[in-house]
Order: C-alpha cells, then structure tokens, then sequence
C-alpha cells in the first residue's frame, strides 16, 4: 500500500499504480523508522559477529593450555588429586630447603595453565557482578590439581571439544557471512547443523558412563624422596 500511495502522489494512473506496486517491481522508503531498525538489526548482527570471532580467538589459547596440560601429566612425578595443591606447596618447600623434588616443574606448569584456561573459558575474566563462588565453579570445570589424573583427562576431553565447537562456530559464521553479505539467518542454519553434530556424541557419553571408578588413595609426601607414599 505504500508502494501504491506513493506511485499515485506521483502523477501515476491508479489502476496501472496498482498494477506495478503489487508486482515486487519497485521498492519504496518512506519511512525514518525503517531505516533505524535496519541500522540496529545491522549493528546487532556485526557484534554477534564479532563476539563470535572473540570466542574462537580464545578457544586457540585455550586449546594450548590444554595440550601443555596434557603434556605435563604425562611425567612420573605429576600428582593430581586429594590434597593436590597442598602437594604443590610441600613440593615447593622441599626444594626450597635444597631437596630433589621430583614432578614440581611439571605440576608448576599444570596448575599454571589451569588458571589460565579457566580465564579463557571465562572470555578473559567473569566481570563485576560475580562472587568468588561463581569463580570457583568455573575453575571446576577446567582441569585442576585436585582432580585426580582420570578425571583431569576427561575435563581435558570435554573442554577441548568445546573450544572446539567455537572454532568450527567461527568458520561456519566467516562462510555464511561471506556468501550472503550478512550473518542474518545464521543461527537458524547453525541449530541445525549443531543438532545433527552434537558436541558429545552418544559414544562419548557412553564412555563416560562406562569408566571405571577408581578407589581413593591416600598419598603422603616425602621431602626426602621428592615423592610420594601410598
């Protein structure tokens, strides 16, 4: 009907105005309210775009941390798990007062890049709003010294799919947005794929259910052997 108006206020004949405004074969602006929204809905998009980006740039270095944590574990002398970060500062004392600490470089670098892929799981910080106890639950869900070792490589697992999904996110979003000029449509071809790629896969899921629980073990420190008895 705009069209229509607007066609008729130029000289045209209102049947023929009928005609072509009905057709699709003219597009008339008339209003400053459109052109708001369409700045807006422009504006929105360009920012889901860029959190997008920020997300997978944060995933890279979370990723990192993962490896480097992985890495770590894998030496004779690690310890994760009762009394780890206790662990860590006997092992800090004993090399301090000049004995062989075995394992303390390794654990070092462990509870190290824990924090630092807890900070990029976070975005970088949780922000002002938050208390320590919503930090502490974001810590939990990174690998970290009181975990025991099989847990940590199953925080290990879920995280780095995680980071994962953001990186393929990001791709998928520089593709789309390349091809259409905008992400608008996005997020509907995103739940899609995302439903018929789920981040757990049933596999995964059943291998957690089907993990073995290990029986708690009480391990002391000794300063004199750098390590630790059962």
């Amino acid at each position: 009907m705009q069209n229509y108006q607007f066609l008729v206020s130029q000289g045209m004949d209102p049947q023929d105005a009928m005609g072509r405004a009905f057709s699709g074969g003219v597009t008339v602006n008339t209003g400053e309210t459109q052109t708001e929204y369409e700045k807006a809905r422009g504006k929105g998009l360009a920012e889901r775009m860029q959190g997008i980006q920020t997300d997978a740039t944060s995933a890279l270095s979370a990723l990192t941390s993962l490896d480097v944590m992985e890495q770590a574990m894998s030496d004779p002398g690690f310890y994760s798990g009762a009394g780890g970060d206790n662990a860590l500062l006997l092992k800090r004392v004993g090399k301090t007062l000049g004995f062989d600490v075995d394992g303390i470089d390794s654990m070092e670098t462990f509870n190290a890049q824990s924090k630092s892929a807890a900070l990029d799981v976070m975005g970088g910080s949780l922000g002002t709003g938050f208390s320590n106890a919503d930090r502490d639950f974001v810590l939990d869900q990174v690998p970290n010294l009181s975990n025991t070792p099989e847990g940590n490589r199953t925080l290990i697992e879920v995280q780095r799919r995680i980071q994962q999904r953001k990186i393929d996110i990001s791709q998928m979003a520089r593709q789309f947005e390349a091809e259409n000029g905008t992400l608008l449509g996005f997020d509907q071809v995103l739940a899609q794929w995302a439903a018929q790629n789920p981040v757990f896969d049933p596999g995964f899921m059943q291998g957690l259910s089907a993990a073995p629980q290990a029986a708690p073990t009480v391990r002391i420190y000794n300063p004199e052997t750098g390590g630790f008895n059962d």
